[in-house]
């Protein structure tokens, strides 16, 4: 039987149905891969932008290796001039200590022998064997040991001199910083001690003016031992027999101070003339002076001489 034209119609739209669901999943990987083709398109190009960099820093880094092998091939030119100029020195001072070697040698053996007619120039001058390198190199080396061990303690003391400085100004401005609180203080125990003098003047003014009028025992002491020796000086310069005390310093003992008063170590010696006769006068005036010589010290005899 054949089929009707509903059943054909019916076929159809299944089959267009069928259709549009396999164009709908077509279309749905097409998206889903489009989106897999951006992100890989992403990915790309961040990892050409990391080569390029790379590239780049890596001709950077092959332009300083080139710069650095430069300044190494620069560097060992100069340490080869320095070795040859090492050398050069090394030759020079070689050769300056042979000629002070020969002239100590020479200046020894012109003091040795003695003096002749020929001129000690005229002498041909002693043969020596050139130092080795190997002490020349040592004598260089003690004394760049030397120059570093002076630029060290140079150095050390500068840092000592500096911090010691920068010690000193922090005590400086510590200091600063009190000198307001001990002004005020100051101020203050000084009026302190101000009102207290005021307070016990008033309370003792009539005792304490007495007092201030009164010389010290010490002042009162001195002034009567300053007159003693004055009028001992006075008595002294008068004193026809001066010539004698003069003569007789050396003889006399060391004189003690107790109390600002003077006393003799030995105890007194009578003076023999002191009788009324008065022996030895002449012209109306002893040979021995009581009032030249009554000063507390011990005063030799005089001998007149005729």
């Amino acid at each position: 039987m054949p089929p009707s034209t509903r059943d054909v119609i019916q076929e159809l739209r299944d089959e267009l149905k069928d259709a549009n669901t396999a164009l709908n999943k077509a279309r749905g990987e097409r998206d889903r891969f489009e989106n897999l083709n951006e992100q890989l398109q992403k990915l790309l190009s961040a990892a050409n932008n990391t080569i390029a960099d790379q590239r780049a820093e890596l001709v950077e880094v092959r332009e300083e290796r080139e710069r650095h092998k430069e300044e190494v091939l620069q560097a060992k030119e100069d340490y080869e001039a320095l070795l040859a100029s090492q050398e050069t020195w090394i030759e020079k001072y070689t050769e300056i200590q042979d000629q002070y070697d020969g002239l100590v040698s020479r200046y020894s053996s012109s003091i040795s022998t003695p003096p002749s007619s020929n001129s000690p120039l005229s002498s041909p001058l002693p043969d020596r064997s050139k130092l080795s390198r190997s002490s020349s190199k040592k004598n260089l080396r003690e004394h760049r040991e030397t120059h570093e061990h002076r630029e060290n303690r140079e150095h050390r003391e500068h840092r000592e001199h500096r911090e010691h400085r920068d010690r000193d100004r922090r005590d400086d401005r510590g200091r600063g910083r009190d000198r307001p609180e001990k002004e005020k203080r100051e101020v203050k125990e000084s009026k302190a001690q101000k009102a207290e003098k005021e307070r016990l003047s008033k309370r003792f003014g009539s005792h304490a003016n007495s007092e201030e009028k009164r010389p010290p025992t010490s002042a009162r002491r001195n002034s009567v031992v300053d007159t003693k020796r004055s009028s001992h000086s006075r008595s002294t310069s008068t004193n026809p027999n001066n010539r004698y005390t003069v003569q007789h310093l050396h003889a006399q003992p060391l004189v003690t101070t107790q109390h600002g008063y003077s006393h003799p170590n030995v105890p007194r010696t009578p003076n023999p003339l002191s009788s009324p006769t008065r022996a030895y006068s002449s012209g109306g005036s002893t040979a021995y002076d009581d009032e030249g010589h009554e000063d507390g010290n011990y005063h030799a005899y005089p001998i007149s001489r005729s």
